[in-house]
């Protein structure tokens, strides 16, 4: 596939951007809503029978699927009644739609508007073994009401307790032979029942808790919890940075919470993981709170408490980013804390310590803990660390100890934009009228700016920053300021040109003399200038001097990729628009712009055709004349210039001495 381009006017655009906004801003309009859903239902010593009764109002006249109950149930029948829209005369009620299989959902056909009743009988299996509770999965509607009836199995006096989640409001009602749960229930996609035998539950309170004593011991020994934990330690100026994840395996047991030790000073920042309802600190302090009666903590401790929404079982990790202020950039026999669990059987940490920036992190001593290699680590460890220093493991987090020595050393100047190559193309016309064509590769990471001082009588045509083109500006010191971009991408950092032309108005070339062509001052270090001066060819030239070796070739590649010519009509087309569009909506604003930048004769020159404050045209330079190159290594904002002697031809041809 091949770019393409469409050529339109102004006011053809603007018309049929006008139409596109009109068509978004049109109102969704849904395809069916379900304004209610009833449910009636009762158990079987197998599964539970539900009957459904759906409202179903289809406002579209295209065939579409609409799913109503998961495939897990089996539906045994089915009914199907469609009413037309009131505005129609005829209001028979017929079958108008079909019920089957799409897509792992048992869902109604449809292609008619109108008022749909839907129902059907189904079957559903229990949610557990104890046949005690089922889970229905059905459409959110407007309105749902449920009627769920359970059997009584021994007598009219036993008694059953029937809960549905979520529900708005419900009623429990005791038949001679069965007992009834009437609830209404809000838009859900889950509906969840369940029912509770509760008549015996005082009768075997006393057998239960004698059982309870004799199994206390051994259900001790089979219930196991095990945690793995890794912290990464991240050594930064004046801070210190935690993170660490708790992999808890569960063996016959289950928990809702759990709880890590850790310094008072440490500050928990954030704690994730599936499931969990709400974490809190906790201290020696708090002596009344029930949650303390067990703490035992030291008053330099606190208690992280992670509680959940619901048990967990197996295995569940969570993991708790946390900071340490360290009070200075620099500190000697600096303990790193150590967190750990309460209540499991068996704990294994491993640490990893990183340096950050140019902070240098050194050993002094370790007790409790063995030094690993780095790259034993757990993967959460090693894939979190860029700048690993030491590793270690233990069995015994609680007694383990690391103390290092933390220097923060005195930061240096570095260089933070470079000018990998540039390149000068200097026409010289007769006349007087030299004209600069400055390209530059350039790397950039924080400077704002690149600032240039350009000659006297100085005419600014054009400049381009990474194919666009964009507006100059005149510091206090004359220098013209070039906004930069920024090398984003990896550590090569990404290289973007910048293009710069200008015109100087020099004295006319007689029949001899000689010429002294200066540069721009740039005040960012260039690795290669390349020069290459184009002279008339009406002149024979001698004696080239200045700060600038002449060559006959370049020693590198003289070609620099500039995006300015390949994105020209892009950047004119859209700077275009823009600046037609601006006018319509703020004519005054442009009104401004027009007001001639006048300097003194001796700083800037500025043509009658240029205007102040708007983005300049992108210029074809000519290259018309004789050329001479010319090449320099290593430049850090040093003045350049070339001079060269002339004589004018009497036959007209050029000639070199």
């Amino acid at each position: 596939m091949t770019d393409s381009e469409v050529k339109m006017t102004l006011s053809s655009y603007l018309t049929m951007h006008s139409a596109s906004e009109k068509i978004n801003k049109t109102p969704f309009v849904p395809e069916y809503v379900l304004p209610r859903i009833k449910i009636n239902g009762d158990t079987k010593d197998d599964c539970c029978v539900l009957n459904f009764e759906f409202e179903i109002n289809v406002t579209s006249t295209k065939w579409q699927s609409i799913p109503l109950l998961p495939s897990s149930m089996a539906v045994l029948s089915t009914n199907i009644q469609h009413k037309k829209p009131e505005s129609e005369k005829d209001q028979k009620v017929f079958q108008n739609g079909s019920f089957g299989i799409h897509s792992d959902w048992h869902s109604f056909f449809s292609h008619s508007p109108g008022i749909y009743i839907v129902g059907c009988v189904v079957e559903c299996p229990f949610l557990n073994d104890r046949r005690s509770s089922v889970a229905i999965q059905i459409p959110q509607a407007s309105y749902g009401e449920i009627c769920f009836s359970v059997p009584k199995q021994q007598n009219e006096n036993q008694k059953c307790q029937i809960t549905a989640n979520p529900s708005l409001s419900h009623e429990v009602i005791s038949e001679s032979d069965k007992t009834v749960l009437k609830a209404i229930f809000p838009a859900t996609s889950k509906l969840t029942i369940q029912w509770t035998d509760i008549s015996n539950e005082n009768e075997n309170n006393e057998e239960k808790k004698s059982s309870a004593e004799n199994s206390e011991t051994k259900n001790a020994e089979q219930q196991i919890v095990t945690l793995e934990q890794d912290t990464l330690y991240s050594v930064g100026e004046g801070v210190l940075y935690m993170d660490a994840t708790f992999n808890y395996t569960l063996v016959h047991t289950s928990r809702s919470y759990f709880t890590i030790v850790l310094q008072d000073k440490i500050r928990v920042l954030q704690v994730d993981g599936e499931n969990i309802k709400r974490w809190k600190l906790l201290d020696s302090s708090e002596k009344n709170n029930q949650e303390q009666r067990n703490l035992s903590l030291e008053k330099s401790e606190k208690l992280l408490m992670v509680e959940l929404k619901f048990a967990v079982v197996n295995n569940y990790s969570f993991s708790v980013s946390m900071e340490l202020d360290l009070g200075d950039t620099s500190v000697r026999d600096m303990s790193l804390p150590v967190v750990w669990s309460r209540d499991v059987a068996r704990e294994k940490s491993n640490f990893l310590v990183e340096a950050l920036t140019n902070v240098e992190v050194e050993e002094k001593s370790t007790r409790g803990v063995t030094p690993i290699d780095i790259n034993e680590v757990s993967e959460f460890l090693s894939s979190s660390s860029s700048n690993a220093l030491f590793a270690y493991k233990t069995l015994f987090p609680k007694s383990a100890n690391i103390t290092v020595n933390i220097t923060k050393h005195q930061d240096t100047v570095v260089l933070v934009t470079s000018i990998d190559k540039c390149k000068f193309d200097v026409t010289v016309a007769e006349d007087g009228q030299y004209l600069h064509k400055v390209t530059m590769s350039v790397r950039n990471t924080q400077r704002q700016y690149l600032r240039t001082k350009l000659p006297k009588k100085f005419m600014l045509w054009s400049t381009v920053v990474g194919g666009h083109a964009i507006k100059p500006a005149i510091d206090a010191e004359g220098q013209v300021m070039i906004p930069l971009e920024k090398s984003h991408g990896d550590s090569k950092q990404k290289q973007f040109v910048v293009e710069l032309i200008y015109l100087i108005q020099g004295p006319p070339m007689k029949s001899n003399g000689k010429l002294n062509l200066e540069f721009a001052i740039i005040d960012i270090p260039i690795n290669i200038l390349l020069v290459t001066l184009y002279l008339p060819n009406t002149y024979s030239y001698r004696n080239f001097d200045g700060t600038v070796r002449k060559t006959q070739y370049f020693s590198s590649n003289q070609m620099i990729v500039s995006q300015a010519h390949e994105m020209k009509s892009r950047a004119l087309e859209s700077n275009l628009m823009s600046n037609c569009q601006a006018m319509q909506t703020n004519p005054m604003m442009y009104d401004s712009c027009n007001e001639e930048l006048e300097m003194d004769d001796d700083d800037v020159y500025v043509a009658s055709k240029t205007k102040v404050g708007v983005v300049p045209v992108l210029v074809e330079f000519p290259q018309v004349g004789r050329q001479f190159l010319f090449e320099k290594l290593l430049i850090n904002s040093e003045p350049q210039n070339i001079t060269v002697s002339y004589n004018r031809n009497n036959n007209g041809s050029c000639s070199v001495l």
